[in-house]
């Protein structure tokens, strides 16, 4: 493992090195990087995965730069000025060469190579990761000051667009994703189908609220139906279709659903699923009036989330399993730490449009119903945000495996998800519980105060990694 020396992230070094990117050049993005500080590229092209990833890490850290966190006087003034400004170009100059490089004409490819876009679809996965471009569409406000505001509101309206009819137009069948030829659901499909919906959904949500008048309250609704290919009156029946799936797979007695193959779920894939989870009972509960139904799905995902992360659950201080085990309403631990898996959990937590997220408007079962969890999540983010820095990346780069058992090494390779989970994950979770709060709370309290430091130098130095040497790395 290489050692990660952070420099200095202040304006005049702009160590974020984003300011030489011209908006129109075509920036690819490595699986990650060799001993030797080369490229490394999937199957010889450059993975569409690891774009849209890069992409959902730019944004969580430019929003994080604001005078308000990591550009605080007390931590360091003027992140918010020339870098948060070059991370915004950055970001919209990916989003250009996602669009020129991996789409081909209205969708979505598996990577690009050779100059152009692949033969093959991106995975349902990828889809959703894709559809997490609405969290800077929303975010434009906090890039204002830096004349950026109208273009990250209004550029990404067109690959939502598409994303979304490509997901509804190629994977969707009345309450399924990805439909094998024996017509059994498949469970894996699903989740990273709902997780792609829930981006959808929340373009609706977001429309019809009183708190999005400033973004996607702009947007007339004739145009914003022919944009998402849909209706509200389609996106509630999609809901209830999908929650009738939902229902038949439930096992109440294991506390997890079973699509046929077992109650042991990949960490991923779970995350995803409790993420689309949010966006169907809200959409039962903000568009349909039917709360009973989305109080359901609430206690569902609840459950599933206790056993995780709540007492007697599977939180180490170097993480959690790549897999879990559902058995009498319990978890166990699969496997061992996959490093990106856990942020990208703790991320359909905390980040975005997520579980632990209530706003005017929609539902407040979390705080009304289970508030005792809301404190579990925090304590677990406290433990393995901090845990991250002494477990996970040691020497400053980031381990892509860790043992469950002991928080050993397990595997030290440089890998794009890796960081960009990381990035994702710590920065939208890691002032949930009490450990960790931003600079205006360092007054009162002296151990709050270092431990965010902390976090904040390993978070910028991950940021600095993923935005000089990953990102637009040499073809």
């Amino acid at each position: 493992m290489r050692t990660l020396e952070r420099t200095s992230l202040l304006i005049g070094g702009m160590a974020l090195g984003l300011g030489t990117v011209a908006h129109a050049d075509m920036i690819t993005v490595p699986a990650g990087l060799d001993e030797d500080g080369e490229a490394v590229r999937d199957d010889d092209q450059a993975q569409t995965s690891d774009a849209v990833a890069a992409m959902a890490a730019l944004t969580v850290v430019g929003r994080n730069m604001r005078a308000a966190e990591m550009g605080h006087e007390r931590h360091e003034p003027g992140l918010d000025e020339a870098p948060m400004e070059s991370v915004g170009k950055r970001w919209l100059a990916l989003l250009d060469s996602v669009q020129a490089g991996y789409m081909d004409e209205d969708r979505l490819m598996s990577g690009h190579a050779d100059g152009a876009a692949t033969d093959s679809d991106a995975s349902m996965a990828t889809l959703a990761d894709g559809m997490y471009i609405y969290h800077m569409h929303h975010s434009g406000g906090r890039f204002a000051a830096h004349d950026l505001e109208d273009d990250l509101v209004f550029q990404p309206a067109a690959m939502l667009s598409m994303l979304t009819a490509q997901m509804l137009d190629a994977y969707h069948e009345d309450g399924h994703f990805g439909l094998n030829d024996d017509d059994d659901v498949d469970g894996t499909e699903l989740a990273y189908g709902l997780d792609a919906w829930h981006g959808a959904a929340y373009a609706w949500i977001r429309h019809g609220k009183s708190d999005g008048e400033g973004d996607m309250g702009l947007v007339d609704e004739d145009q914003l139906e022919a944009w998402m290919h849909h209706t509200p009156d389609d996106l509630v029946d999609m809901a209830h279709a999908f929650a009738d799936t939902l229902d038949a797979a439930w096992d109440d007695d294991a506390g997890v659903y079973d699509f046929g193959s077992g109650t042991t779920w990949q960490l991923d894939e779970l995350g995803s699923l409790i993420r689309g989870h949010k966006a169907l009972y809200e959409v039962l509960y903000f568009f349909d009036g039917d709360a009973d139904r989305a109080e359901e799905l609430f206690h569902r995902t609840a459950d599933m989330v206790e056993a995780i992360v709540g007492d007697g659950g599977l939180v180490q201080d170097w993480g959690l399993p790549e897999a879990v085990s559902f058995e009498d309403g319990s978890a166990s631990a699969d496997g061992d730490v996959d490093v990106a898996a856990q942020w990208r959990f703790i991320h359909h937590l905390t980040g975005g449009f997520a579980f632990t997220r209530e706003s005017s408007d929609l539902s407040s079962f979390l705080s009304d119903d289970r508030e005792g969890l809301t404190d579990s999540i925090g304590e677990a983010v406290d433990r393995m945000v901090l845990g991250a820095l002494h477990y996970q990346m040691p020497m400053g780069e980031l381990a892509r495996t860790v043992d469950h058992g002991d928080g050993a090494i397990i595997d030290d390779t440089l890998r794009t998800r890796t960081v960009t989970a990381f990035l994702v994950g710590s920065g939208n979770a890691y002032s949930s519980g009490k450990q960790l709060a931003p600079p205006d709370a360092w007054e009162e309290d002296d151990d709050v105060a270092q431990a965010t430091a902390a976090f904040y130098a390993g978070f910028l130095n991950q940021a600095q990694l993923l935005q000089d040497e990953l990102i637009g790395s040499d073809w």
